[in-house]
C-alpha cells in the first residue's frame, strides 16, 4: 500500500468523545535490505485551529489502522504517559 492508502485507512479515536484524528502524514521506513522496517504514523498535537488534538483531561486513545489484510487496534492510557512536564507525547 502506499503512503496516502495507509494514511485514509489509519484514526486515533479519543476515548473520552470518540472523536476521530486521522495522521497528517505515514512515512514508509525502509531497512538497509530496502524491505519495509517500520511504518510510521504522524499526528499533529495542534487540531487546525491551533488549539491541543488531545484536551488536558483526555485518558486516553485508540489508535486503528489496516495495512492489506492485517488490522491493527492498539489502546494508548495517557495516565501513564505523564512525567513532571505533563503529557509525553
Amino acid at each position: 500500500e502506499t503512503e496516502e492508502q495507509l494514511k485514509a485507512h489509519a484514526v486515533l479515536i479519543l476515548k473520552s468523545t470518540k472523536a476521530s484524528i486521522s495522521p497528517s502524514r505515514v512515512v514508509l521506513q525502509k531497512g538497509q535490505t530496502g524491505r519495509l522496517a517500520a511504518i510510521i504514523y504522524v499526528f499533529d498535537k495542534k487540531a487546525a485551529n491551533g488549539e491541543p488534538a488531545f484536551a488536558t483531561d483526555e485518558k486516553g486513545v485508540d489508535f486503528v489502522t489496516q495495512a492489506g489484510k492485517t488490522k491493527l487496534k492498539v489502546s494508548f492510557d495517557f495516565t501513564k504517559m505523564k512525567d513532571r512536564q505533563g503529557l509525553d507525547l
